[in-house]
């Protein structure tokens, strides 16, 4: 099920609310500015808004006007209330807020509490409910919590117009969605590459499928037909950006981009193999440069066995649609740090709980966690045991 009863305006409300107030920790609920990022290598379409970058260091992501926007700032919200000192406690109220509230009168409080003195086996065995209901969310809460790094920076919601009329100078009025959410409400969350000189990129659509099991038939087979090796292999290019100056196709920046109709052509285990090979870099560096390379893809291994791990004790949720993004420094000179590396999960709007976890995001996190093993050892590196 969703992880929020989101067809209740009370619960999108609060969430809303949240973010907006959360937001303006920071900047102003309306912002200004943002220009479109260089570089995006998912999620790109003609029909899609596009990533927005905000100095300093923030993005700026579209909300979707339909379920899936409340539902993915709602999962950053859970995320955030996970993180906080107060952990446990802030989660808890939050999962609470979230679900059908059941009110009750201080008298039916006083007849329950003496009944649980009197040890009534009815009452008590609602208790016992109670409680291992409280042990459940608060388990859930712990395991939020060790995700959260593997998530970029969440600071709430803010309205982003890039329209102007150009005679009254004055934005038009935005289009509110039927949840709750407007055409020119985006998340706001750290710029993850903002550090990195030439960041190189690879957007990874996880898990055996992108819908959810009571999709609808015709996007059930949509889906399938982009790419039918996704239930193979676990997940499937979405797309990339390398930095190679020297390339024919590379851009004024030296970048070449990999559009997500390539990544769909990868029909074997070896073309999968050879993408990385190519994300990588590795056959078109200066040589002296090889071990630095070599140990920063060592690196982007270790955070990915270390995803592996949460995901083999994730019980709770699945992450239908939900991608992985990794970024090394592409920077071809000897002061790259090759600990500087990203594996960040992104895209949340159709999370939801399911018992037994996400198996098919765990098959994806093996097969290239496999396939980085395999370049590693291309040029002679063994990869540190698990």
């Amino acid at each position: 099920m969703a992880q929020i009863d989101y067809n209740r305006k009370s619960v999108r409300d609060d969430i809303l609310d949240r973010a907006r107030h959360k937001a303006s920790k920071w900047l102003s609920y309306q912002v200004s500015g943002a220009e479109q990022l260089v570089g995006q290598v998912g999620g790109i379409s003609k029909n899609k808004r596009p990533l927005l970058t905000l100095d300093p260091d923030y993005v700026l992501k579209p909300l979707l006007l339909d379920h899936r926007g409340i539902r993915e700032l709602s999962y950053y919200e859970l995320l955030n209330a996970a993180s906080h000192t107060s952990g446990t406690r802030a989660y808890i109220d939050l999962v609470a807020s979230m679900r059908e509230r059941v009110t009750q009168s201080w008298i039916d409080v006083v007849a329950f509490s003496i009944a649980f003195l009197l040890q009534d086996p009815v009452v008590l065995e609602c208790e016992g409910r109670i409680l291992k209901a409280w042990a459940k969310v608060e388990d859930e809460a712990k395991l939020l919590r060790r995700l959260y790094r593997f998530v970029p920076s969440y600071f709430g919601m803010v309205r982003h117009n890039a329209l102007e009329d150009s005679q009254s100078g004055m934005s038009p009025p935005a289009m509110a969605g039927p949840y709750g959410i407007e055409e020119d409400c985006y998340v706001l969350l750290q710029d993850v590459t903002v550090h990195f000189e030439k960041p190189c990129v690879i957007d990874l659509k996880m898990g055996f499928r992108t819908y959810e099991p009571d999709a609808p038939l015709e996007k059930k087979t949509r889906e399938f037909e982009k790419y039918p090796h996704q239930e193979t292999f676990g997940f499937r290019i979405v797309g990339k950006r390398i930095y190679i100056p020297s390339h024919k196709e590379a851009g004024d920046h030296g970048f070449v981009f990999y559009p997500k109709d390539v990544g769909r052509s990868f029909g074997s285990y070896e073309g999968l193999q050879d993408a990385f090979v190519t994300f990588f870099g590795l056959q078109t560096l200066d040589p002296s440069l090889i071990p630095s390379r070599l140990k920063t893809i060592s690196n982007i291994l270790l955070k990915l066995r270390s995803l592996q791990r949460w995901f083999r004790d994730n019980k709770q949720f699945c992450f239908y649609a939900s991608s992985l993004l990794i970024a090394y420094e592409g920077a071809e000179n000897a002061d790259v740090n090759p600990d500087m590396v990203i594996v960040d999960m992104i895209d949340f709007g159709r999370v939801r709980r399911q018992k037994g976890g996400d198996p098919g995001y765990l098959k994806g996190l093996t097969t290239v966690s496999s396939l980085i093993e395999a370049t590693l050892s291309q040029w002679g590196v063994k990869a540190e045991e698990k």
